[in-house]
């Protein structure tokens, strides 16, 4: 498969742009620039529209008895409805503030009022039926979850249906994948599920006072512990059995580094002189591909000066017209040659000296088709340092290395990762026009059949945002490349293709669900809160306080001992705020998708759909 080639420029306005963003903040055809302001009104209409919901006279009674009719059973005395009118209320008001036409974003409006209703509708009347049989009842604190849960994703089901996302991809299976990954899953699944039973069975006291203090909550405990244990268990797991490269390798593969430049003139200097320090410590002389990608802050020839001054390492300055990431790597890519192993490099990082010696031999193995380690912070010191510090002591030093076990890793981050070229250019290159095209490369990859690795002991280090506006802007991005990275590789759980495609993936994409309805939670229930106190009784409200905390926050302090970090455990009550920041910015990544029908009516991806405020 040929690696693309660059359309022709396309005419904009990236100079009025700040230098933090560029045409991945938002790839034209998928995503349009919010004002930031959307998001404070979305929170605030939200609230006032779950307020006029809930005060709608005798709704409570009316659906009680419905449901009663048709299932036969009597509820009285009437319950309340709890978390069901909060799909109703997101709909409500969500439609305001989508991207589309008018007219489009009230089909929007319909289609997930129909999607939300529906699902509560039919979730309660299959729990009424069920009660028999000794199923939750339909209002009871287990059942109003279920059914407040069942109407949330049956809305969101009806608004991705309605968006204009990437078309999916069929990557074919090559390198056959040993069976033990899926074992060892499954016993990890049911390792974790039997611990979850086993402790509700037999731990009521102990269960009932965590659930006081807010440590587990929401549907069920057993459902709350199962999800931490099942990480820890394959963390377990993968650091007593870890895959571990050769001590030395008798021949030393020729490596290119691959570097893509937009305004990095004030880290571009430390990127390369990094980079040659690992080729000379690995030695064998390295080359460097660097694309500049329509810096105007001097990055070329600060490059340039920069490269010259190298003693292991070759390379050229490369200008590539059309803007993108993705277009500019792929610029770099078909100007290989010979070179056995491609490593990726953004252009404000610093890796450490031993990064090649650390990540080239695990290629010894044919298996092996990517290899990344642990982005850190380079400025640790400030508050926004360690708080991305914990983050990424929390999602890639437990979680992902975690997933070394059943070979399931999907993130090879862009801050630094290798690849065999000869893969790379059998993929087609980067994928261009979306975000998260370093995830879908990792996970095509994988797809592929050749392991994908996260190393721990292998460090990066790379700039964090600089204000909260880059923050935001960052967000999104990465949020958005969820959905992206989702609707392209959706095809390897059809296929079955390992623990990847049937839980990764699945698991990745519900968690930016599940993290960006978080904050409607919490919104919601203060509206609960106001307007009928007595339906948030106290476990209620507990079980809200676990959407920000709970479990995975004591598996967090676990982490940060185990990874000799305790100077970060005071600030582990900024990152529950930090979660919650990180969780709105989820939820307004919705306010930037593109509606088909608009996309449709414009006539061409190119064009743009002019969205609401």
């Amino acid at each position: 498969m040929a690696i693309k080639t660059p359309r022709p420029p396309a005419s904009g306005g990236a100079r009025d742009l700040p230098a933090y963003m560029s045409e991945d903040s938002a790839p034209q055809g998928f995503a349009v620039n919010r004002p930031w302001w959307l998001l404070p009104c979305f929170v605030a209409s939200f609230w006032l529209a779950s307020v006029a919901v809930l005060l709608v006279p005798d709704l409570a009674g009316r659906y009680e008895a419905l449901i009663g009719r048709l299932s036969g059973v009597d509820f009285s005395p009437t319950p309340n409805l709890a978390f069901r009118p909060l799909s109703v209320a997101f709909a409500l008001v969500f439609w305001l503030f989508a991207a589309g036409g008018l007219r489009d974003r009230a089909a929007l409006l319909l289609r997930m009022l129909a999607g939300g209703a529906l699902a509560i509708f039919l979730t309660d009347l299959v729990m009424a039926h069920s009660m028999r049989l000794g199923g939750p009842a339909p209002f009871s604190f287990a059942g109003d979850l279920l059914a407040g849960y069942a109407g949330f994703v049956g809305l969101i089901l009806a608004f991705l249906g309605a968006l204009h996302l990437p078309r999916g991809e069929v990557v074919r299976t090559e390198v056959a994948r040993p069976p033990r990954y899926g074992f060892t899953l499954a016993a990890c699944i049911g390792f974790s599920a039997g611990l979850a039973a086993f402790v509700v069975t037999y731990a009521h006291q102990e269960i009932d006072y965590l659930r006081n203090v807010a440590l587990i909550g929401g549907l069920g405990p057993g459902v709350i512990l199962f999800r931490p244990t099942l990480t820890a268990s394959l963390f377990v797991v993968a650091s007593l059995c870890p895959f571990r490269p050769p001590r030395s390798m008798a021949d030393r593969p020729s490596v290119a580094f691959l570097v893509a430049a937009l305004n990095e003139a004030q880290d571009i200097e430390d990127c390369i002189r990094s980079l040659d320090a690992a080729a000379a410590r690995y030695g064998r002389r390295c080359r460097l591909y660097l694309v500049d990608n329509g810096s105007r802050d001097g990055t070329p020839r600060i490059a340039r000066e920069a490269l010259a001054r190298c003693a292991a390492l070759d390379g050229e300055v490369l200008h590539c017209p059309q803007p993108g990431k993705s277009r500019a790597l792929n610029y770099g890519l078909r100007r290989m040659k010979d070179e056995e192993i491609v490593v990726r490099v953004d252009a404000d990082s610093v890796i450490e000296p031993a990064a090649l010696e650390k990540m080239i031999p695990y290629f010894a193995a044919p298996e092996v088709g990517g290899v990344s380690g642990v982005p850190l912070p380079k400025n640790s010191a400030t508050l926004l340092g360690r708080l991305r510090n914990i983050e990424v002591l929390e999602n890639v030093s437990f979680v992902r290395t975690g997933l070394n076990a059943i070979d399931a890793v999907n993130v090879l981050p862009g801050i630094m990762c290798a690849y065999r070229l000869s893969i790379l250019q059998a993929l087609g290159g980067f994928h261009e026009g979306i975000n998260g095209e370093d995830t879908d490369m990792a996970i095509r990859v994988g797809r592929l059949g050749y392991r994908v690795i996260s190393d721990p002991r292998i460090t990066v280090q790379s700039e964090v945002p600089r204000s909260l506006a880059h923050l935001r802007e960052q967000r999104l991005r990465w949020s958005r490349g969820a959905l992206h990275v989702f609707a392209r590789n959706k095809s390897a759980f059809r296929l079955v293709q390992g623990p990847r495609g049937l839980w990764t993936i699945p698991h990745a994409f519900i968690g930016v669900l599940r993290r960006g309805g978080a904050p409607l939670v919490l919104i919601y229930a203060s509206a609960v809160a106001v307007v009928e106190p007595s339906a948030l009784y106290l476990r209620d409200g507990v079980a809200v306080l676990a959407v920000l905390m709970g479990a995975p926050l004591v598996i967090l302090i676990g982490v940060l001992l185990i990874r000799r970090r305790p100077g970060l455990l005071p600030f582990l009550p900024f990152y529950v705020g930090f979660r919650l920041l990180r969780s709105l910015f989820q939820l307004e990544t919705l306010f930037t998708l593109r509606l088909r029908a608009s996309v449709e009516r414009a006539g061409a991806a190119g064009r743009e759909a002019r969205p609401a405020a």
